[in-house]
């Protein structure tokens, strides 16, 4: 998905399934991939609101409960916050879930995954993924694994067989290296770029998005809509590349 930049119209905002940011009751963060398992201080977390808006003082952390909302901040607007009116930043040990557009709660503190030279868990802060043109990061994966299997699920990618390695670089940090029976990232069975979730319920005209994918992809005339069906996920861009 890095390398789609999608910018929604002013009344819109990404969501998983929900426009909004909640403001939930739990003082934790288990919804940040973090290397210590206690709740994370606000001090770690860098979080710019809209001039309009401010943090409540009684809201020290940012919480990440199993609701239906993006979980997030308590803010001094009493209802839900939209996300566009909030840019996050991570302190360097920190990242976002892969499997969301938002700060979510997986039930593992790290992310789980790559064949490495270091057995234990592997954080994401110490790996950087770079995609070839024509991928995208998948959003329900919460990492990427790397299975007794010959392939690495755990990449959205347009083409529905097993990904060659080569189009897929991944910095590790300088301590850590990829082991050699893992040469491949799988594709899931879907063809379609799973992710956007809309503040509105209906079909998203394309006119109230505008997509830049990379110079070797373009949208499908047949697809003129981003989809936001009922399911958690919406399946959305279809492109020139099967």
């Amino acid at each position: 998905m890095s390398l789609v930049s999608i910018h929604l119209s002013p009344n819109l905002s990404l969501c998983p399934r929900s426009p909004y940011i909640s403001a939930p009751t739990s003082p934790y963060v288990p919804g940040l991939h973090t290397s210590q398992p206690q709740p994370l201080p606000m001090s770690q977390v860098s979080i710019h609101l809209s001039p309009n808006l401010s943090l409540c003082l009684w809201s020290p952390y940012i919480s990440a409960p199993t609701s239906p909302y993006v979980p997030g901040l308590h803010t001094s607007q009493p209802q839900p916050l939209p996300m566009s009116q909030v840019s996050i930043h991570l302190s360097p040990n920190l990242s976002l879930c892969l499997w969301s557009p938002y700060i979510s709660a997986p039930t593992s503190l790290y992310v789980s995954g790559l064949h490495t030279s270091q057995p234990q868990p592997l954080p994401m802060s110490l790996v950087s993924i770079h995609l070839s043109p024509n991928l995208s990061l998948c959003l329900w994966s919460p990492y990427i694994s790397a299975p007794t299997s010959p392939y690495v699920p755990g990449l959205h990618t347009s083409q529905p067989k097993p990904l060659p390695m080569s189009l897929v670089s991944i910095h590790l940090s300088p301590n850590l290296s990829l082991c050699p029976r893992s040469p491949y990232i799988s594709a899931p069975t879907s063809s379609y770029v799973s992710g956007l979730h809309t503040s509105q319920p209906q079909p998203l005209p394309m006119s109230q998005v505008s997509i830049h994918l990379s110079p070797n992809l373009s949208l499908c005339p047949w697809s003129p809509y981003i989809s936001a069906p009922t399911s958690p996920y919406v399946s959305g861009l279809h492109t020139s590349q099967p």
